[in-house]
């Protein structure tokens, strides 16, 4: 067998587009040589909301409510969410420095049918924001960031604590924390998203 030597000489005449020019150069990452689709830009450039905090931008007049730049679904673009208007969203609620969810539509739920313990999906938060210079039914951060969305719309959003809780905290929010809110606008005012595949 020649030495390994010999072999690396040997391809050192060949031209360098030759497929064997560079018989050890270590092979591109798999990723690479996939195609770009939306979902694998996703997975490689966008990651968990935590890690897309750079990608948030601060809502107009919305004191401090931060918004991802990133949407997870697109909304219609044109049905708004306004003061007054009944909304059925899902959500998910999480304490930014512990990332305890300590709220969240979404998942299941035990519950009892003829004295079997079953597992039901849970159901969208229904609701009615206030007109304005109302009283919310949900901390001020959540109103706000439902303003900015439409139809069919999900998105993350950073609450800062004096749009959450406040200095007092409540529940298993501590005093003066900053919430991660998830939310997905599933109908508004009767008018309702397609189901997504």
């Amino acid at each position: 067998r020649p030495p390994l030597s010999s072999l690396l000489s040997s391809h050192s005449s060949l031209p360098p587009s030759h497929p064997l020019a560079h018989p050890l150069s270590p092979p591109s990452p798999p990723f690479l040589s996939l195609p770009l689709t939306r979902l694998s830009f996703r997975i490689l450039f966008q990651g968990t909301f935590w890690q897309r905090r750079r990608m948030l931008k601060e809502v107009e007049g919305g004191r401090g409510l931060k918004k991802e730049e990133w949407l997870e679904h697109e909304g219609d673009g044109t049905t708004l969410v306004k003061a007054g208007s009944k909304v059925w969203v899902h959500f998910t609620v999480t304490v930014e420095s512990s990332q305890e969810v300590v709220d969240s539509s979404r998942g299941e739920h035990m519950t009892e049918v003829g004295g079997i313990t079953v597992y039901k999906p849970k159901n969208p938060l229904e609701m009615s924001l206030a007109q304005e210079g109302g009283e919310e039914s949900v901390f001020p951060g959540f109103a706000l960031a439902l303003k900015t969305m439409t139809l069919g719309e999900r998105a993350g959003f950073l609450v800062p604590h004096d749009l959450a809780y406040g200095p007092a905290g409540k529940g298993k929010v501590g005093p003066g924390e900053a919430l991660e809110l998830n939310v997905e606008v599933l109908g508004i005012d009767g008018a309702f998203a397609p189901p997504r595949r």
